[in-house]
């Protein structure tokens, strides 16, 4: 009880870097600064613009009609150029000069409007020709002490993953109007070829109270449904299940013993809430408090048809070894994969750069 009711030592946060640099980027009306913490190091800090908070608030509104029903990829484009300008370049510029290797597995942690814009993928695009950055492997946190407790716990191998899938086509009308999803049938027939001994929950079975007993009893969490973003505040975000909707805080009270990935495939389950000021609380980090170590979400809507080529990349990945084995820190390297499997079927831009890792 040493630190009880007291603020979090800094050795114990600085730990969060233990696998790499973890970057905060703190943005606010009186100051925005940039915090990279390396391991065994003091932390490098640089100040932004004073003019940054306001036109981090303009980029993020540009990012919601960009991803809209328009779906204009020229606004795309100008998001992600002035991601890179505004903060990406300075970032992996300072993270040379502390001679980081170029490449290293990079944490995100970003605060306030810039929750909302895809770091991750930030670079200058020019006509016919995009400019990728050749940036590191990147992953998001909700906070340094969330990332610490997935970095530190003993084992890295699901082993043999214990599968449960939840697919929710058509809900029913009790709990608001969604459309119907065709292609979640085809997903998890996907995933089923990868993993055949998962346990499956699908249709009218997939009932709020159902989910929620099977949830403390596996390792890996794939469900296939509609997501929301909470209008009324984060904590209204949910997945719609068949019967009622499963909310963000229900997730964080249950004890989740055995977890360790979760495959968030909905819309919305990395988007930040913008009525907020801390908007960092999303459905991707209500899992992070829950216990997994590590979630692949979405940060705007999400199409149904990338549903299977999606789920087959990222499941044919990360049990490449015939199934007997996995590490959940792969989960990275397989949403570049998701996004490589997208480019090369020309799927647009915001589609490929849609699906971030979070966690370990």
């Amino acid at each position: 009880f040493a630190t009880f009711l007291r603020p979090i030592p800094f050795p114990f946060l600085l730990r969060a870097a233990n696998e790499g640099p973890v970057v905060v980027v703190n943005i606010s009306e009186i100051q925005s600064d940039v915090i990279i913490n390396l391991s065994g190091a003091e932390p490098e800090i640089f100040q932004l613009s004073n003019a940054m908070f306001e036109e981090i608030g303009r980029i993020a509104s540009m990012t919601e009609g960009a991803v809209g029903e328009g779906r204009n990829k020229s606004a795309v484009d100008e998001v992600l150029r002035l991601s890179w300008a505004y903060i990406v370049q300075r970032v992996v510029e300072r993270l040379e000069a502390m001679c980081v290797v170029r490449g290293s597995h990079i944490w995100w942690c970003p605060t306030s409007r810039l929750c909302s814009l895809p770091l991750s993928a930030a670079s200058i695009y020019r006509a016919k020709q995009p400019k990728l950055p050749g940036t590191p492997l990147s992953s998001y946190t909700s906070t340094l002490s969330t990332l610490v407790r997935a970095h530190s716990r003993s084992s890295t191998s699901l082993g043999r993953p214990s599968i449960f899938a939840i697919g929710v086509p058509q809900p029913d009308g009790r709990d608001g109007a969604d459309g119907a999803l065709q292609l979640v049938g085809e997903e998890l027939q996907r995933l089923l070829v990868c993993v055949p001994d998962e346990k499956l929950m699908e249709g009218h079975d997939a009932t709020r109270n159902a989910v929620l007993k099977q949830l403390p009893f596996y390792s890996l969490v794939h469900p296939s449904c509609h997501g929301h973003q909470g209008v009324n505040g984060p904590f209204h975000s949910r997945f719609r299940l068949q019967d009622k909707s499963l909310y963000m805080q229900e997730t964080i009270r249950t004890d989740l013993p055995n977890v360790e990935l979760a495959f968030l495939s909905a819309c919305h389950t990395a988007t930040g809430d913008r009525m907020t000021p801390y908007q960092g609380l999303h459905l991707s980090a209500s899992k992070q408090f829950a216990g997994f170590r590590s979630v692949v979400g979405t940060l705007w809507a999400m199409d149904d048809v990338e549903g299977p080529d999606m789920t087959e990349s990222f499941y044919g990945y990360m049990l490449r070894n015939g199934g007997e084995a996995s590490d959940y820190k792969d989960a990275a390297k397989g949403v570049h994969e998701i996004s490589k499997v997208l480019r090369r079927k020309k799927a647009p831009l915001h589609r490929w750069i849609n699906f971030i890792h979070v966690g370990a």
